[in-house]
């Protein structure tokens, strides 16, 4: 996992940092594991996309690999658990994203834009990539999507 350039992963390879601190959160040293699933605004984003899958809402995962692996355990068809998957990396992409909005912008985006931009992301990405062409935005803003998901 360590090919995410969060600030502990810079120290090691070298570079000089002010320091290692998690900018969204300023509590923690910024890891991969803090950044993606522990920093505070991480789980405010989590449990609100896991509420909106209504999956589970569960923030005890010790790696972001691990959580993507959970999804193969979870009931479900195949469909279903692309689209869960797909989801789950457009989150973890968004969070980096906001990091690097804030970290080298000095743009602090809520934890309610980045799920937002999540779901409006994951529907795009969904209806343009794949056969599900006529999915219906207002039932995935309810994550209503039974007819393609079967």
């Amino acid at each position: 996992m360590g090919r995410i350039p969060v600030k502990t992963e810079l120290i090691k390879r070298g570079v000089q940092l002010q320091n290692q601190v998690c900018c969204r959160c300023d509590a923690y040293d910024e890891s991969v594991g803090h950044l993606v699933l522990s920093c505070t605004m991480s789980k405010s984003i989590w449990w609100n996309i896991l509420a909106w899958v209504k999956l589970p809402v569960s923030t005890q995962f010790g790696s972001s690999k691990e959580l993507l692996k959970q999804v193969d355990s979870w009931k479900g068809s195949k469909v279903w658990k692309k689209v869960i998957n797909l989801i789950l990396q457009t989150t973890i992409w968004h969070i980096w994203k906001a990091r690097n909005e804030h970290e080298f912008k000095g743009i602090r985006v809520s934890g309610s834009k980045v799920v937002e931009e999540i779901k409006a992301d994951s529907f795009i990405w969904l209806k343009s990539r794949s056969k599900f062409e006529n999915i219906n935005w207002v039932r995935w803003m309810d994550f209503n999507v039974r007819d393609i998901i079967h």
